[in-house]
C-alpha cells in the first residue's frame, strides 16, 4: 500500500515528463519494493545461492541493455541536471573513477546508453575518467561527475595543464572504442 501512494506521488510530480520516464520510476520502484538489487559494474541480483547470481547476472545484462538507449542532447542535460553524483566529496579513496562509475549507474537506471571514458593524459599526469553519451543529435558528449559540467576532449589537445594522448571509451553493452593520436 505505501508502494502505491509512493508511486503515485511520483507520478503526480512527474506530470511533465514523457511516459517512458514514468515508466521507468515504476520499474524502479517494483525493483526497490521487491528487493532485488542492481549493481551495474558486476550486475547481479541479491540472492541467497551463488549459482543464482550467475544466471541472473547474464539475464540481467541482456535485460539491461535492451532497455538502454541513446539520449538525445536535451535528455541528457535533463538528467544531468537531476543527478546528484557532483554532491560527493572528492577524496583518495572516492576519486574520479568513483564519481564517473556512480554516474553511470545512475544514467543506465534512467534508462540511457552511458559510457566510461578513460582519458590518458601525458606523463606525469596519469589519467583522468568522465563519463560519455552518444547522443542521437549531437554525437558524443562527454560530462565531467563531479561538477556536471560538458568536456570537449580530444586526442593531442590541452586538457587542464597537460594534453590528452589517447581517450578509451568503455561502454555497457561491451563495445570499446579507442582514439589515439
Amino acid at each position: 500500500m505505501i508502494a502505491i501512494s509512493l508511486i503515485r506521488k511520483i507520478l503526480k510530480k512527474l506530470n511533465n515528463i514523457s511516459i517512458f520516464y514514468m515508466v521507468m520510476a515504476i520499474v524502479f520502484m517494483v525493483t526497490l519494493v521487491t528487493s532485488y538489487t542492481i549493481n551495474i559494474y558486476g550486475v547481479y541480483y541479491e540472492k541467497n545461492r551463488a549459482e543464482d547470481k550467475v544466471i541472473m547476472y547474464e539475464t540481467a545484462m541482456k535485460e539491461l541493455i535492451w532497455f538502454l538507449k541513446d539520449p538525445t542532447y536535451d535528455e541528457v542535460k535533463f538528467f544531468v541536471t537531476y543527478d546528484k553524483t557532483n554532491n560527493f566529496t572528492y577524496k583518495e579513496d572516492f576519486n574520479c573513477v568513483h564519481f564517473t562509475s556512480h554516474f553511470i549507474a545512475n544514467a543506465t537506471s534512467a534508462g540511457l546508453r552511458c559510457g566510461f571514458a578513460s582519458i590518458d593524459l601525458a606523463f606525469p599526469q596519469g589519467g583522468h575518467a568522465i563519463a560519455v553519451f552518444n547522443t542521437t543529435d549531437e554525437g558524443l558528449v562527454y560530462v565531467e561527475p563531479q561538477d556536471d559540467t560538458r568536456h570537449y576532449p580530444e586526442v593531442g589537445k590541452e586538457y587542464g595543464d597537460t594534453f590528452i594522448d589517447e581517450i578509451r571509451i568503455y561502454w555497457i553493452d561491451g563495445k570499446e572504442e579507442v582514439m589515439i593520436s
